[in-house]
């Protein structure tokens, strides 16, 4: 609670005692003081003010140059005082700390506006480190910066998957080794059949007996190679909490 009024001071219109609750200022200076709540410092005349002659109240209430007072505040003893007496509203300690305090608090919040993405080691919401805004985790995804065109171009969009099995179409180009069954005569007729392969572009018929004859091509087939299962589609990475302030 910070005392808004620069030079505000007055002298005690009227003794007051240890234990009085009303505290007079001189006449027409009540509004040279902030609407209450507000601290002053009771010192006496010509003497430096110090802790051990000295008091600081709560103005809890003021009706024109009357002021309803608690004593004995911020770690001061309630003490008698005399007409004449200093009366000055103040900057204290707990001032300094709720400005310190308030001036932290508004550079963070301008230094994390909403959409404001953190990344941390720990589980904690931002709201509860910070003491502000409203935080929503982004988990199982990685952030890329916006382009101007192409994939990324679109703010908040979302894609891409940690497996992919290939399409036909992704696949390299490529040949496959390739096996024709060779009949001699009728598929089946006698026992001149076998398989030929092409090496350097000739073309062998084998026999049961592994001898190379002559024949004609008949049906021909391609050995299978894979399992078609997903591969990993992942970058390398590490996993922390990641959360966007969203109001």
């Amino acid at each position: 609670m910070a005392n808004k009024a620069n030079l505000a001071n007055s002298v005690l219109f009227a003794p007051l005692s240890d234990s009085g609750t009303t505290l007079e200022v001189y006449t027409g200076d009540g509004s040279l003081f902030p609407a209450a709540p507000f601290y002053l410092t009771i010192s006496p005349k010509n003497k430096w003010s110090r802790k051990i002659n000295s008091e600081i109240v709560l103005v809890t209430a003021k009706s024109t140059d009357s002021f309803t007072i608690t004593r004995a505040q911020k770690g001061t003893t309630a003490k008698a005082f005399d007409y004449g007496d200093l009366v000055a509203i103040g900057i204290y300690k707990e001032d300094l700390d709720d400005i310190q305090t308030a001036a932290v608090a508004a550079a963070l919040q301008a230094m994390m506006p909403v959409g404001f993405v953190v990344t941390l080691g720990v589980s904690t919401n931002p709201a509860t480190l910070y003491g502000f805004g409203t935080w929503t985790a982004v988990t199982g995804k990685v952030i890329v910066g916006k382009a101007s065109s192409g994939t990324f171009n679109t703010l908040n969009a979302t894609g891409g998957a940690e497996t992919h099995t290939l399409l036909i179409s992704e696949m390299p180009a490529h040949t496959h080794d390739q096996y024709n069954w060779l009949f001699n005569g009728v598929p089946g007729g006698g026992n001149h059949y076998g398989m030929t392969y092409t090496s350097n572009g000739s073309r062998n018929l084998m026999n049961t007996t592994g001898a190379s004859e002559g024949g004609e091509v008949g049906d021909n087939f391609n050995a299978p190679k894979g399992g078609g299962g997903a591969h990993n589609n992942l970058q390398p990475y590490i996993v922390k909490y990641v959360w966007e302030r969203t109001a």
